[in-house]
């Protein structure tokens, strides 16, 4: 299993090719790069690594460069591969510390909300039960805490989305082999990504259609939030967080890691919820019941390709998604009155909903007339349907 825990060389390398600084000399033992505005050098060894003397300096001179703290930069640094979620409590006067049973209840739902969502990012469920998903709790197992932070109370889960690989860098003189990044995939969701991007929008949706609404969702609305990763588990799990004497609010906040494609603007970054929904959070959660398998299946995922020829009137769009707890592709036909759409859809690497009868063709599965085709956060948009 790889190392989630070291620093290396390579973690600050990408993380001044990321800022802009530029190569401009190398010599027998090191490299020289350059800030962006051409004001600062700093000479980087081949063989640097944190335990060594000049590694304190080559940070400081770099986060000089920023205008930023040494520990800033060095928290981005360690945590360049991971996506990040920052779970905190407020209560009281609570900056050094909180009551211990609100302290434990905050770890231990940093781990469930993970672990539901690993589980619903492949599999919608209103309620899981005993059935996590085997693939789910992989990720759970290589999800790190990092150091609890000031603020009234901040534990970060990281999750390590892209891996190291030894390679040979053909652009260093001497033939040093030193740690490398594998490229993203592009068009390829991660097990891992796509349970913190479903962790995300899951948390989101309880946000805007159940808190801001005050308002116990109907069936048709529990239907709509399950295919936004939303379940039973979920709900009971905030409900108790925030339910423990003395906690004012619980705050989710969201880093998502440097090194893969931008996640779409439209995925809220910081979600707050108050402990006076504790009981609205726990109603709901009792509406969230088994029901019948429907006749039209619901998907929802990342578009990864479109196509659109100027010769036909309609165009295709596939989506990653999952299927009966397998990683598929889906290809959705799209009538052209909703192609300009799609377009924007695909340039802002947003995620779709869709609905329909699907078939195979050719070993593709492909959905011809979808009965809906959206994108995931406007299909939670309700209407004024009442309970």
């Amino acid at each position: 299993m790889t190392d989630t825990n070291t620093v290396t060389r390579a973690e600050l390398i990408a993380v001044l090719k990321k800022s802009l600084w530029s190569l401009t000399g190398r010599g027998p033992v090191g490299e020289m790069w350059t800030s962006p505005d051409k004001s600062s050098k700093v000479g980087i060894p081949f063989e640097l690594e944190p335990r060594d003397r000049e590694w304190e300096s080559v940070i400081e001179r770099v986060a000089r460069a920023h205008v930023i703290s040494n520990a800033d930069l060095m928290r981005r640094i360690e945590t360049l591969r991971f996506d990040v979620t920052e779970f905190r409590v407020d209560g009281p006067e609570w900056e050094h510390s909180v009551p211990v049973e609100a302290g434990f209840n905050l770890f231990k739902t940093a781990r469930q909300v993970l672990r539901v969502s690993a589980t619903t990012s492949r599999i919608p469920k209103v309620a899981i039960g005993g059935g996590f998903s085997t693939t789910g709790d992989r990720v759970l197992e290589r999800a790190r805490f990092g150091q609890t932070r000031e603020g009234s109370y901040i534990v970060p889960l990281m999750v390590p989305i892209v891996e190291r690989s030894e390679v040979n860098d053909s652009n260093v003189e001497l033939k040093q082999e030193s740690p490398v990044f594998e490229e993203a995939k592009l068009g390829h969701e991660s097990d891992e990504r796509r349970a913190t991007r479903t962790m995300a929008e899951s948390l989101s949706a309880v946000s805007n259609s159940i808190i801001e609404r005050a308002s116990v969702p109907t069936a048709s609305q529990v239907n709509d939030l399950v295919y936004a990763g939303v379940s039973r588990e979920l709900l009971n799990t905030l409900s108790e967080v925030i339910s423990k004497p003395r906690v004012q609010t619980f705050e989710a906040k969201f880093r998502w890691s440097e090194l893969l494609a931008d996640l779409s603007g439209n995925i809220a970054s910081n979600i707050s919820i108050p402990s006076d929904a504790g009981q609205l959070l726990s109603e709901s959660a009792r509406r969230f019941k088994p029901q019948a398998t429907p006749k039209i299946e619901t998907f929802t995922g990342p578009i990864v390709q479109l196509r659109d020829e100027e010769i036909v009137t309609h165009g295709y769009v596939t989506i990653e998604t999952n299927r009966n707890g397998r990683q598929v592709e889906l290809q959705i036909r799209v009538g052209d009155e909703q192609l300009a759409d799609v377009h924007e859809w695909f340039k802002e690497r947003e995620t779709v909903r869709t609905q329909g009868t699907v078939r195979r063709v050719a070993g593709h599965l492909v959905i011809d007339h979808p009965a809906e085709l959206t994108l995931l956060r406007d299909s939670l948009l309700f209407d004024g349907e009442t309970n």
